[in-house]
C-alpha cells in the first residue's frame, strides 16, 4: 500500500509532536531530579548544622560542668 503525498506531512507532524512530547517529559524529569537534589542538599546542610549545634551544646555543658566542679572544689577548701 503506497502512502499518498497528503499523508506524509501528516506523519511528519505526528512524529514531530511525539518528539516534542518526549523532550518535554525528559525536561520535566530533569527538573524533578534537580528539585530533589536541591531538597537533599538542603536536608544535608540542616543535618550538618544540627550536628554542629549539638557539638556546641556539649562543649557548653562541659564548660558549665567544669565551672561547677571548680566552684565546688574552691568552696570545699
Amino acid at each position: 500500500m503506497k502512502e499518498s503525498k497528503d499523508e506524509k506531512p501528516h506523519i511528519v507532524m505526528v512524529q514531530i509532536t511525539i518528539a516534542v512530547l518526549v523532550i518535554g517529559q525528559m525536561i520535566n524529569a530533569y527538573q524533578e531530579r534537580q528539585a530533589h537534589r536541591e531538597i537533599w542538599d538542603s536536608l544535608t546542610e540542616i543535618q550538618r548544622e544540627l550536628e554542629l549545634s549539638i557539638e556546641n551544646q556539649n562543649l557548653h555543658l562541659k564548660n558549665v560542668q567544669d565551672f561547677a566542679d571548680d566552684l565546688l572544689e574552691t568552696l570545699q577548701h
